[in-house]
């Protein structure tokens, strides 16, 4: 069978099996390509769900140390503010930058409105259940970098002290601290604020 009709019907033959094969392995691909966007979706969905998670634990909540260490490495690098006050150090704003009645200038004038020291005790106390557009605090957002559609949240992630033994803002694992949600104009979760309980400088 070297005549030319048996290598015109075995080229054909080869031809239809491969465009066959090409076929098969595309649907192949585009069947993972849609399982593989369904994953990001669901990932992404559980995700959310995890961050809200996150955020039950610390909704009017007495938690350590730990937690509020915890709070800052789940958080890191999301949108979301980590604000942290400790008996003998100043309010630190980790993670999102946060404002006040500003986009560019970050939050200076913490205590909030909702947070009074006590000035015989020395304790802080709070008159508001969380931080957001009602209190007199109001109008909370992002600190943004950049110009026109190229504004991204501004981030501080130096947390050399929070973790340094003996620094004025370092959080002892073993300290209790009060935390609260804030919220900004839009009734959106923006960030935690953490004070530990005790006597402050």
């Amino acid at each position: 069978m070297d005549t030319p009709i048996a290598k015109i019907i075995i080229l054909g033959i080869v031809a239809v099996l491969l465009v066959a094969a090409i076929a098969y392995g595309s649907g192949m691909f585009n069947s993972a390509k849609v399982q593989g966007n369904d994953g990001m979706v669901q990932l992404n969905a559980q995700l959310g769900d995890f961050t809200m998670a996150i955020f039950n634990d610390y909704d009017q909540k007495t938690v350590s140390g730990t937690m509020v260490t915890s709070a800052y490495n789940q958080l890191k690098g999301r949108p979301y503010g980590v604000i942290i006050k400790t008996c003998k150090g100043t309010w630190v704003n980790y993670n999102a930058v946060l404002s006040q009645f500003s986009t560019t200038n970050p939050l200076t004038t913490i205590p909030f409105s909702g947070l009074t020291l006590n000035a015989s005790t020395k304790q802080i106390s709070t008159t508001v259940s969380y931080f957001d557009k009602d209190s007199a605090s109001g109008n909370i957002s992002y600190v943004l970098d950049g110009t026109g559609d190229q504004q991204v949240v501004r981030y501080n992630q130096v947390t050399t002290e929070m973790y340094k033994n003996g620094a004025l803002n370092y959080v002892s694992s073993t300290a209790t601290f009060s935390s609260y949600l804030i919220r900004d104009a839009g009734d959106d979760i923006i960030g935690v604020v953490f004070v530990q309980q005790g006597k402050h400088v």
